[in-house]
């Protein structure tokens, strides 16, 4: 009760400065982001009570920080991570993580970034700017079922401080105005990125090309979030697997459609093969950070078991997971090569409890 009650002073005097500092992803740059996410994460330290607090409008003390999730939001899904971040912290509890996912249902627009002087973008106005043909979502050009159609208007945003890596002078913000009936959009979209991200590192691993550490990341901030809202709140599960995109895997190939189930399964592989392979995981993440993302894909494999056990049996035999075998230089030149890092080993133990869990 006393932690409770210190958590919950900490939470509004964290409220106060967001108001008298005007903190989020829009005016802060990254580092000062991560910061204040971390701090977020400490102060909240898993508690339920606190997180319904937080979601609770009638707590009027608390809508700073609320308003700082809604900042997030706007730059969704052109860059996901402060609000997955977020969204993840605040979702402890099964009424917080039903709260967190219908806010992921209802509020997510759609957001890009366009490269400046893109001929499918006709300016009307000083701000408002519409599409002349049908084109692929820049973010997911892979997803052909998330192309944006002809017609649709979109407002150019201001350049936020959480973006300091792209120039502007290059790129253009835009909330396009999509109108989507569709109930679970926010998921969809972190669908279609999840399983663009996925095709990529795969290609950049088969051809032993470095991986993007912010595709890394990305991808398992993605696949954590959706970890714990269906592992604290299993009811989300039937709606998630409603979902599926379009994706052709390798070039030339057929066209096929992904679920939650196929990111997981290859969320896995992925980051299963980048742990085992040194030149594939040299740069992108530490392995302590790779194990974790693994151990999230298992968590959702095994949430996704509960109502798909068939489904998920099946994924989990097909992996090579059973048969790792990190190498030395991936944990120092003194180490054997069985050998997994202290800081992963808590992680290594709750991916092998996963699959147990899920094996008949």
């Amino acid at each position: 009760a006393v932690a409770q009650l210190c958590r919950g002073v900490a939470l509004k005097a964290l409220c106060v400065s967001a108001t008298a500092f005007e903190l989020g992803p829009s005016r802060q740059d990254p580092a000062g982001f991560s910061s204040l996410v971390q701090l977020v994460k400490l102060v909240i330290a898993d508690d339920a009570h606190v997180c319904n607090e937080v979601w609770d409008e009638g707590r009027e003390l608390l809508a700073p920080i609320r308003a700082v999730l809604l900042d997030a939001c706007t730059l969704f899904p052109a860059y996901p991570r402060p609000y997955l971040q977020l969204l993840g912290a605040f979702a402890h509890g099964p009424l917080a993580a039903s709260a967190a996912y219908t806010h992921l249902q209802a509020y997510p627009l759609l957001t890009c970034l366009h490269a400046v002087g893109d001929p499918a973008l006709q300016r009307i106005n000083v701000d408002t700017v519409v599409l002349a043909t049908n084109t692929v979502w820049p973010q997911a050009p892979s997803v052909s079922t998330l192309a944006l159609p002809a017609g649709i208007e979109g407002q150019l945003l201001p350049w936020p401080a959480a973006l300091p890596d792209l120039d502007s002078n290059q790129w253009l913000l835009v909330r396009w105005d999509v109108n989507s009936t569709i109930k679970s959009f926010g998921q969809l979209l972190m669908l279609g990125r999840a399983v663009h991200c996925l095709l990529q590192l795969r290609t950049c691993f088969n051809s032993g090309a470095p991986s993007d550490p912010q595709l890394v990341l990305e991808l398992g901030d993605m696949l954590g979030l959706i970890a714990r809202l269906s592992c604290e709140h299993p009811d989300v599960v039937p709606d998630l697997m409603a979902q599926s995109v379009d994706a052709v895997e390798s070039r030339g190939g057929p066209l096929r459609k992904w679920s939650w189930l196929d990111v997981a399964t290859r969320g896995v592989d992925l980051y299963t093969s980048l742990l085992t392979t040194v030149h594939a995981a040299q740069g992108c993440a530490p392995p302590s950070q790779l194990l974790a993302h693994t151990v999230d894909s298992l968590k959702l494999l095994q949430s996704l078991s509960y109502f798909f056990p068939e489904r998920a049996l099946a994924a989990v035999q097909s992996l090579p997971l059973l048969a790792w075998q990190l190498p030395p230089s991936a944990f120092g030149p003194d180490a054997p090569a069985s050998t997994v890092p202290l800081s992963g080993l808590p992680a290594l133990h709750t991916g092998t409890q996963v699959v147990v869990g899920i094996m008949p």
